[in-house]
């Protein structure tokens, strides 16, 4: 992929790589590794729409009251 080139993202909720509920073409803005040492690794990523993007709102199983209890 070559700079300025738009990569397909689908985003799925963790544990559940079945079914996502966001997918799209992206352009990758910035992607910046911020773990610390001896961390798992850890990456803060910005991304700029390139084109028609699909929400499937039932793919979403949590909700934000339960989501990380």
């Amino acid at each position: 992929i070559g700079k300025g080139q738009s990569v397909e993202v689908k985003c799925m909720e963790r544990d559940s790589t079945d079914k996502p509920y966001l997918t799209g073409k992206f352009v990758i803005a910035s992607l910046e590794r911020t773990d610390a040492a001896q961390d798992d690794a850890t990456y803060s990523i910005s991304l700029e729409n390139d084109g028609e993007v699909t929400f499937d709102e039932s793919a979403i199983t949590e909700t934000p009251e339960t989501a990380g209890a």
